[in-house]
């Protein structure tokens, strides 16, 4: 359940609210079912305060639980990115390196700059991953 926070705030409110029935019901030596049904109008707006407090403390504590989980998964995801990207990285760059340092074989000049972009970028690539 995605908005539990919110529901365990709204339950702090009506517990707050239940609690203060009960207090108020003794104290005016009323029943606890006259009190909830019949409340004064001042009692009715404090326990109307209970319940906005209680979904107010829910409300933020989804949302800066919900920022802790956004981050996290963020984080997973670039771990697994990282993961996934690094063998080929590693492999690009052994491979133009290769390439590269054959001098028996003569290249045209067009393919050697490519070549040594393409080495160029994945020494790149290579030095992200291992941050």
């Amino acid at each position: 359940m995605s908005y539990r926070e919110i529901l365990y705030g709204v339950l702090f409110g009506v517990g707050a609210c239940v609690i203060d029935i009960v207090m108020h019901a003794r104290m005016t030596d009323r029943s606890f079912v006259q009190e909830f049904i019949q409340p004064s109008a001042e009692m009715l707006f404090y326990r109307v305060l209970f319940l906005i407090f209680g979904l107010g403390v829910g409300f933020t504590l989804w949302q800066k639980n919900k920022r802790e989980r956004e981050a996290r998964r963020l984080s997973e995801i670039l771990q697994r990115l990282r993961r996934e990207i690094a063998a080929p990285v590693t492999l690009i760059y052994a491979n133009t390196q290769l390439l590269l340092s054959r001098r028996e074989a003569t290249m045209p000049p067009d393919v050697e700059s490519v070549l040594q972009s393409i080495y160029e970028q994945s020494k790149k690539l290579q030095s992200v991953t291992r941050e």
